[in-house]
Formats: C-alpha cells, sequence, structure tokens
C-alpha cells in the first residue's frame, strides 16, 4: 500500500486529469456533466455530496421513500464521515445501494469492487428476470469505463455465474469494452466462494479533492469486538495518516469498527483499506496500491500471482 503520510500518485487518483470532462463524456448531459465532475476546485468534498443528492432526485429505480432515506444517508456521511447501519434497520440498508449507486456515477476515479462473486450488475447481465436497480447500476459503471475512470472487479475464481451469465457478460460487456481500449480489469482470488470471508465484500472509490486523495468506501464490518452482528459500514473522506497508526489501528480493530476519537472515521479508512491490501496481497499476489496502479492502461483478466 502507498506510505499512508503521503497522497497516492497523482496519475492513480485522475487518470486522463489533463482532458476536458465534457470531452470524456461524449453525449451525456450537460447538467450531469457539471455534477458528476465535482471535484474541480477546492471545498469539492462537499460538493459531491450535493452532486450525488442531486442525482438521486432523478435515480429511476428508487421510489420516493428510498431516494428520501439516501439523500438522508449521504448528507449524515458528508458530515461525520462515517456512517453505520445495522442489520435490522431495513430501509437504510436499502438505502445503501442508492448512496453507492450516486457516488458511483458523481464521483470520478478508480473503483475497487471485492465480492465472493463477479459484481452482481454484470453477472446477473442479460438474465430476464434481475432487477431493475441493477439495470441502472450497470449503465452507471458502464459509465465510468466510458469516462476513463478504471474499474477493478476482483471476485473468487468460482464467482463468474452460470456459463449463460458468463458468456452474456463477455459478450455484450467485456469484449466491447476490450475492443474499446476500456479499463475494465477482472482479478481472480485464489479463493473459491465458500472460503471467502465476508467482512472483505465491499467497494472503494480513491478520487482527487483539488489534488488531495479521498475515498469513498463501504463494507461489510462487525459492530464491535463484544459483538458478533455485522453492519453494513459506509466512509467519507480523506486517505491521509501516518504508517504507524494505521498498522496499530488494524492490528486492533481487524473488523474495522467505528472509533472513539475525533479522527477515528480518517484512519478507520485507511485501516479498511490496509486490510484490503493485506487481503488482496495474500490471495491475489499484489496489494491494494499495486492493484490500482496497474489500472491506467485496457481491459485485462488476471490469475492470481502467488508465490
Amino acid at each position: 500500500m502507498w506510505p499512508l503520510s503521503s497522497s497516492p500518485p497523482t496519475s492513480l487518483l485522475t487518470p486522463q486529469a489533463s482532458t476536458d470532462v465534457s470531452t470524456r463524456r461524449g453525449s451525456e448531459p450537460a447538467e450531469a456533466t457539471s455534477h458528476a465532475s465535482a471535484f474541480s476546485s477546492p471545498g469539492s468534498a462537499a460538493q459531491v455530496i450535493s452532486a450525488a443528492c442531486h442525482r438521486l432526485q432523478h435515480a429511476p429505480h428508487l421510489a420516493h421513500d428510498e431516494r428520501e432515506a439516501a439523500r438522508r444517508l449521504l448528507i449524515e456521511l458528508g458530515q461525520s464521515g462515517h456512517v453505520q447501519i445495522p442489520e435490522g434497520d431495513r430501509q437504510r440498508r436499502q438505502a445503501v445501494a442508492g448512496v453507492q449507486w450516486a457516488m458511483e456515477a458523481c464521483l470520478e476515479g478508480p473503483e475497487v469492487i471485492i465480492t465472493p462473486e463477479r459484481a452482481t450488475p454484470f453477472r446477473t447481465h442479460g438474465d430476464a428476470t434481475r432487477l431493475e436497480a441493477q439495470q441502472v447500476r450497470e449503465r452507471a459503471l458502464l459509465e465510468r469505463l466510458r469516462r476513463g475512470d478504471p474499474l477493478h472487479l476482483v471476485f473468487c475464481r468460482d464467482g463468474v455465474g452460470t456459463p449463460a451469465q458468463d458468456a452474456a457478460y463477455r459478450h455484450d460487456i467485456l469484449f466491447p469494452a476490450r475492443q474499446a481500449s476500456e479499463p475494465l480489469h477482472e482479478h481472480l482470488l485464489s479463493l473459491d466462494q465458500q472460503h471467502f470471508p465476508a467482512p472483505m465484500s465491499g467497494a472503494l472509490i480513491v478520487a482527487s479533492n483539488a489534488g488531495e486523495p479521498i475515498g469513498f468506501a463501504i463494507r461489510a464490518a462487525q459492530i464491535n469486538k463484544a459483538s458478533t452482528a455485522h453492519a453494513l459500514t459506509l466512509w467519507w473522506g480523506p486517505v491521509r495518516t501516518d504508517p504507524s497508526a494505521a498498522s496499530s489501528l488494524r492490528a486492533a480493530t481487524p473488523h474495522g469498527g467505528p472509533q472513539p476519537h475525533a479522527d477515528g472515521e480518517r484512519i478507520a479508512l485507511e485501516s479498511i483499506m490496509a486490510q484490503w491490501s493485506d487481503f488482496l496481497q495474500c490471495h491475489l499476489g499484489m496489494s491494494l496500491d499495486e492493484l490500482l496502479r496497474s489500472g491506467s492502461g485496457p481491459t485485462t483478466e488476471t490469475e492470481p500471482r502467488l508465490r
């Protein structure tokens, strides 16, 4: 992982940064472009939350109450940098999907999705019975690729879905992305689904906020060391701390629980990234930093490179 006391390389955080956003997005509506390019000026950490809230107003797959729940969750995340949704909180857990969709639509930068199976919107591509929410999120992920944001899908070696699902995905998404030199990257873990640790499932987007790295992450996490209950947890904030602090926090909180001190959210985000990096190093043969650095080129498929 990159030294946590310094910023990740600019080339890692802002692919094609010198290219005008409107040029990269082709025919995307001007309003959507202006909101999605929220990281163009100081103070834009708040602007991207505002842009995501605006995007939620036009979410075709969310009912009114779901949009409102997601909007409130985004505002809470923007204010605190850390939101935890317990297992029993059904409405807020449903709202998390709306938050993830809005952030993927508005936040520029490389994204990593770590799951037992290929990311659901792509794995279920072509299924006649799949939910509208998956179709809408698929379109958002494809738009990220078209605008040049690297997308890394990390999943188990037996997680490609049925033969029909895998064939449909390859024909309609993977091969066209390869032909268009879009940055879609698949990384197969050495694990099978049966041995995938559920708390590692999640997603991370790393962006540049006025030249400084900032991250959005979502992951399942144990509520605290005294409980077996798990919660969906969201992080939003600067990617910055010193290596010794991240190392000690990772050892003390192996499941990424919230921290009680003032900078807890910031360090917890670093800790989650460090845990993911260790997991990838163990089961993929590369750290999180190495994986992100590998994403500036066209579509790739990689096997574990374990020694």
